[in-house]
């Protein structure tokens, strides 16, 4: 009798371990559908805010670039995974955000070719290369109201979460390019000492930088002297206002930045 009982209690100890292993496994499985869930919808905010941002600036930039002369400039945003960024622009730091996405944008307009052929149709460039320099500074300034890092990356928190967008395009320090077509491109480049146009990628025109000034004469009472002001690499006593200077020389004075370089080339105007 002894013996039937123990196996009894047994048998009841065997089914309660059996009901306790399952009540935790329900329990273990509901929490980790809910973690899930979590995660999930964690995502779906994060995209949301993602795209929100791309929408915006995508936006504001289109409307920068957009200048009374070439006024039909669209801004395309393609989305590309990690592998397809990194064919477009090499590998490059991903820093540590939660999440990662990849756009390339291109600047695009149909009227570009007409418009390059009516400015440079007498062989003077000069329109030409301010045009495209006013669409660049357009650029610098969104960039920089969005503090897009020297990483083409923007930082984006949501929901303690951080998102790491890069924001990246094939347009190189300190020139610019729009296209008419995807084989269709007319760039201005340029550096500290010279400046250049190309069309398809071939050079059409090029000019220097460094301007000699014209000598400028200075009576007094006593005398009458010629000074002659100094060669400058930035063509610095061209601009009448210490912030045309800056917007189009920040991100050399910066190093690629323009944010931190615009206020030493504000100070370089006021130093000439």
């Amino acid at each position: 009798m002894r013996i039937i009982k123990n196996i009894l209690w047994g048998i009841l100890g065997l089914v309660v371990i059996l009901l306790v292993m399952q009540g935790g496994y329900k329990f273990i499985k509901n929490g980790q559908v809910k973690i899930e869930k979590r995660v999930e919808q964690q995502q779906e905010d994060v995209e949301k805010e993602v795209q929100a941002f791309i929408d915006e600036y995508v936006s504001k930039m289109q409307r920068a670039l957009c200048t009374e002369e070439l006024p039909d400039i669209v801004v395309t945003c393609k989305a590309l995974s990690r592998e397809e960024y990194e064919k477009e622009f090499g590998k490059t730091r991903y820093g540590f955000g939660d999440y990662l996405y990849f756009y390339m944008l291109d600047y695009m307009s149909e009227s570009i070719g007409d418009v390059y052929e009516q400015m440079t149709k007498d062989g003077d460039y000069s329109r030409f290369i301010d045009l495209m320099n006013e669409i660049r500074r357009g650029k610098l300034r969104i960039e920089a109201e969005y503090n897009i890092d020297w990483d083409n990356v923007y930082r984006l928190e949501v929901n303690s979460k951080t998102a790491y967008i890069h924001v990246n395009d094939h347009v190189i320090t300190n020139c610019m390019t729009v296209k008419q077509s995807p084989d269709q491109t007319y760039e201005l480049a340029q550096n500290k000492y010279l400046q250049w146009v190309c069309v398809n990628g071939g050079r059409v025109f090029e000019r220097s930088r460094e301007t000699t000034q014209k000598y400028a004469t200075y009576s007094s009472n006593r005398s009458t002297s010629s000074i002659r002001q100094r060669q400058d690499p930035y063509d610095v006593y061209d601009y009448d206002d210490p912030d045309d200077f800056a917007e189009e020389w920040a991100e050399e004075f910066g190093d690629g930045s323009y944010e931190d370089g615009y206020d030493d080339a504000y100070a370089y105007w006021e130093d000439r």
